[in-house]
């Protein structure tokens, strides 16, 4: 409902009660784009608090993509609860300026892996670190491209890949196809017995 409503244009702030009056469940695609290749800087803490319910899939997909973003706010999907959806974060905060992800960003998603669901989510970012237990919540079978490149060429990567619970997701998930996950990722800790296909 909201695709690439602001795509490529010179917006800088986001009004914070912009979609105040959105409330109930993610529908598909619904914030596709949204404000890809805008001046962004920031969003407001309170931007999606109006959606709650299960993820859908797209919902997110390359909303916040080559912006200048340099944070994300620590509930921003805190209404999110339920099982993963088909690429629900793909491409979200692809190319943009952001140096740390918050460790409970994505608390509320549970359950079996969907395809392509973090597929390059942080790609190419400023990212220092992967919080411990960042995909706490994501147990069962692979599903294919499930962590597609989600932090391919984030260059400034220092200490362990992801884990959950102690355990590398190349331990949890050993045999999927590649996924290129940590690909250019050279500052990492543990790159040098990351699996190749999960680099």
């Amino acid at each position: 409902m909201f695709y690439y409503t602001f795509f490529d244009s010179s917006l800088t702030e986001i009004p914070a009660d912009l979609f105040a009056g959105i409330r109930g469940a993610p529908a598909e695609s619904m914030f596709d784009g949204t404000f890809y290749s805008t001046e962004l800087t920031e969003i407001p803490a309170d931007l999606f608090a109006g959606i709650q319910g299960a993820p859908a899939s797209r919902m997110f997909g390359w909303t916040f993509a080559y912006t200048a973003l340099t944070e994300i706010p620590a509930n921003l999907f805190a209404g999110i609860q339920g099982a993963p959806a088909e690429s629900m974060f793909a491409g979200t905060f692809n190319y943009t300026a952001l140096t740390e992800i918050p460790a409970d960003l994505f608390a509320g998603i549970r359950g079996a892996p969907a395809e392509s669901m973090f597929d390059r989510t942080f790609f190419s970012t400023d990212i220092t670190s992967i919080p411990e237990n960042l995909f706490a919540g994501i147990s069962g079978p692979a599903a294919t491209y499930m962590f597609y490149e989600t932090f391919a060429h984030c260059t400034s990567l220092t200490g362990p890949s992801a884990r959950t619970n102690g355990q590398y997701l190349y331990e949890i998930w050993p045999d999927v196809d590649s996924m290129m996950t940590y690909r250019s990722a050279t500052g990492l800790s543990d790159y040098d017995q990351i699996p190749d296909n999960w680099k």
